[in-house]
C-alpha cells in the first residue's frame, strides 16, 4: 500500500505534464484556425471586390466600344478640323439609305443577340 500512494503521485505528475502539453498545443492550433478564417474572410473579401472591378471593367469596354465612332472615307488627322460640316457632304443621297449619327458605330457590327 505505501507504494501505490508514490506511484500514483508519479502517474498524476505524468498526467498533469501530459495536460499541460496538450493544452499549449491546443492554444497553437486555435491560433492557427483563427489565423486561416482571417485569410479566408478577407479571400472572399477580395473576390467580393475582384468580380465588382470585372464588371466594371466589361462596363467600360462595353462604353468604349459603343462610343468609338468610325467614319469611312474621311482622311487620317481630320479632327483637328472642324468636322461637322462635312457630315452633310457626306451623307448618302439615296432614300433608302437614311443618314443616322448615333447608330453610325453599329454600321458593321454583327446584330445584338
Amino acid at each position: 500500500m505505501d507504494n501505490a500512494i508514490p506511484s500514483l503521485t508519479a502517474v498524476t505528475k505524468s498526467m498533469g505534464l501530459d495536460i499541460a502539453g496538450f493544452q499549449s498545443r491546443v492554444s497553437g492550433l486555435e491560433q492557427r484556425v483563427a489565423t486561416v478564417e482571417q485569410h479566408i474572410t478577407s479571400s472572399q473579401d477580395r473576390d467580393q471586390e475582384l468580380l465588382y472591378l470585372r464588371s466594371k471593367l466589361i462596363d467600360l469596354e462595353n462604353r468604349r466600344r459603343r462610343a468609338n465612332v468610325h467614319f469611312l472615307g474621311f482622311p487620317e488627322n481630320v479632327e483637328a478640323t472642324p468636322s461637322l460640316p462635312l457630315l452633310p457632304a457626306a451623307r448618302p443621297t439615296s432614300p433608302s439609305s437614311p443618314f443616322s449619327r448615333d447608330r453610325t458605330h453599329c454600321a458593321y457590327c454583327p446584330a445584338p443577340e
